[in-house]
């Protein structure tokens, strides 16, 4: 009789001493093996292993498995030392670029792709941020009354895995092996995970929170813990430094009110805050807290560029960069011109300082007595505009420098009465904002206005309300021992109008305000819709300032956002995985990642009680999805 050969397919298992000893101790006598399956007594049993998971796992994934009927579920899971971590992950890449040399069919180099780029994120997250991997195997147990019911309770846990996007396989050959897991240690797979940001997601009893010892309630997380925040808490341990914001949120993402009701929370703790109000948004909200509202197409909210700060602050003498008040007002004047003239050649800003040094000497103005002189004797754009005209009618002068000041005269004349504009630039200063805890400054009419108008009295605006961070860093030098320190928060909304990289001298600007504003005990905080409003495209001088604005931010928050943001996002916030910015297009009103720095990262949502949501705006929102 002719031998039987054996399918070179089929792995049979080789039963060692110690095998028939388990199988002897542990196993049930009546039992029988099969290719799939093994029948213990009068029940069928078999195991589903997974694989390959996408490349994001939802939170509680694995808990909401556990509802399957008639299965057990084991994890096994073996800690991975990081430069491990690092190396199988290297080598892996490596794997994947050797592939590129072999001909592929379009569909499998499009999947190695895929793969790669996975690869790329984990190998960040592990090198920048502080996470650590592990690697694991999960098992199913399906059990069955009979092998047809089996083969469906089977069927019903590998199509639910796939739902998940989860691939499994049945271990046939291997069941003897695949028995005693349930014992003992086996973690055959292998699967790298990431512990923090996702396997530590997917069980109910541990839950994700946060707490500062002087913050308020700021919401729940995904996994049900809580997250109270102190946004001007000053921790060298947690490398929380400075107190800057910037958040990010398409339309209904809840951003308006999520900010508004941040904003309500500093000043409920005692703090100050000043808006710069680009939507007119603000106005019921101001209203209610009893804040003052101000808007430059007003008498009362008047801001004269050639004025000078109504400040007792002398400049900080740690500063290597540290300027006299009178040579800070000089660079003023001249970046708000380069805010309306960007094309100003340095030529032009250099004769517009000298116009300006013999305009305030004709009106008596020195360094020394610039605390003496009232807003009302301080000269206007007119004056500026006569004082250019008065250089002109110098008739010895050369014709390139004439040409130089006929420039300058252009542009100082755009500004002035005789233009359209003058009554917005044109004037003495009115506007008081030394007292208010709550200032919103309203530049809704500006909105209409052509960008270099816009920027310019935006920046007159932000150059005006840093006047009050120094006021601040006053008061602060004044207190008691025992007594709390007075933050500021100066809020820009709408900030990509001003921060782009269309502007490259407000881009200067608030480098300079964000790096400096931690010392003054204060914060700036930018919103706006998408992160590709403040940077369209990558790889210019301007964008790069923009990453290093974004840098220096210490609180990044990440609304819901549009998938074609997604690309900027991951240039714009780094510490963000492309999965967890992947999943903020899903998001509910107020639900956002926040990254508070040094690998700190929350799931959270901005808790906004409904009375509160009725003046800040917003709250159709939630309701339509309650």
């Amino acid at each position: 009789m002719a031998k039987r050969k054996k399918n070179p397919e089929i792995n049979e298992e080789r039963l060692t001493e110690r095998d028939l000893m388990f199988l002897k101790l542990a196993l049930p006598r009546d039992i029988v093996r099969e290719s799939t399956h093994l029948r213990i007594n009068e029940c069928f049993r078999t195991y589903v292993v997974a694989y390959s998971y996408p490349s994001h796992i939802e939170d509680l994934m694995i808990a909401r498995l556990q509802d399957l009927d008639g299965v057990i579920i084991t994890l096994d899971i073996t800690p991975t030392p990081k430069h491990i971590a690092l190396q199988n992950v290297s080598m892996s890449m490596q794997e994947l670029r050797a592939r590129e040399m072999n001909d592929q069919k379009d569909a499998e180099a499009l999947q190695d792709a895929y793969d790669y780029s996975d690869l790329q994120e984990l190998h960040g997250v592990i090198s920048r941020a502080n996470e650590h991997i592990v690697s694991h195997t999960l098992r199913f147990l399906v059990t069955g009354q009979t092998e047809d019911e089996l083969k469906e309770n089977v069927k019903n846990v590998r199509d639910t895995l796939k739902i998940y996007g989860i691939e499994s396989y049945v271990p046939e050959n291997e069941l003897v092996m695949e028995y005693k897991t349930t014992t003992l240690p086996a973690d055959t797979v292998k699967k790298p995970i990431p512990l923090y940001s996702t396997l530590s997601r997917q069980f109910p009893f541990r839950y994700e929170s946060h707490y500062d010892p002087n913050g308020t309630y700021f919401g729940p997380t995904g996994s049900g813990g809580q997250v109270f925040l102190d946004p001007t808490l000053n921790d060298q341990a947690q490398q929380r430094l400075s107190y800057d914001l910037v958040l990010c949120g398409v339309k209904g993402s809840g951003k308006s009110a999520t900010i508004k009701s941040m904003l309500q929370d500093i000043l409920c703790c005692g703090h100050r805050a000043i808006v710069l109000d680009e939507e007119g948004e603000f106005k019921e909200m101001v209203k209610k807290l009893g804040g003052a509202l101000v808007s430059p197409f007003d008498s009362s909210g008047r801001i004269n560029i050639l004025d000078f700060p109504r400040s007792s602050v002398d400049s900080d003498p740690n500063e290597k960069a540290a300027m006299s008040a009178y040579a800070a007002g000089i660079s003023r004047v001249e970046t708000f011109f380069k805010q309306l003239v960007p094309d100003m050649s340095i030529l032009e800003s250099d004769a517009l300082k000298s116009a300006l040094h013999r305009l305030y000497g004709r009106f008596g103005i020195t360094e020394q007595n610039l605390s003496e002189i009232e807003a009302d004797a301080m000269p206007s754009i007119s004056d500026l505009l006569s004082e250019i005209q008065d250089i002109l009618s110098d008739k010895e002068m050369t014709q390139s420098r004439r040409e130089i000041f006929e420039n300058l005269e252009s542009y100082v004349r755009s500004v002035s009465v005789q233009e359209g504009f003058g009554s917005l630039f044109d004037c003495k200063s009115s506007l008081d904002i030394s007292d208010a805890p709550f200032v919103v400054i309203d530049l809704s009419l500006l909105s209409q206005m052509e960008a270099r108008v816009y920027n310019a009295m935006l920046y007159a605006a932000l150059s005006l309300s840093w006047q009050a961070v120094y006021n601040n860093r006053e008061y602060n030098r004044h207190i008691k021992e025992g007594e709390q320190r007075r933050h500021l928060v100066i809020a820009i909304t709408e900030a990509h109008r001003y921060l782009n990289t269309n502007n490259p001298a407000g881009l200067e600007f608030i480098e300079k305000l964000v790096r400096r504003a931690r010392k003054y005990d204060s914060g700036l905080w930018f919103d706006s819709q998408r992160a590709r409003d403040f940077m369209p495209s990558s790889g210019s001088e301007a964008s790069e300032k923009i990453k290093t604005i974004f840098e220096l931010v210490q609180y990044k928050a990440v609304l819901k956002q549009d998938e074609a943001s997604i690309p900027v996002m991951k240039e714009l916030f780094p510490q963000f995985t492309e999965s967890e910015l992947l999943s903020a297009t899903s998001f509910l009103p107020g639900q956002m990642l926040l990254s508070l720095g040094n690998g700190v990262k929350l799931r959270v949502r901005k808790h906004i009680p409904e009375e509160d949501l009725k003046y800040f705006g917003g709250g159709r929102e939630r309701e339509e999805e309650n």
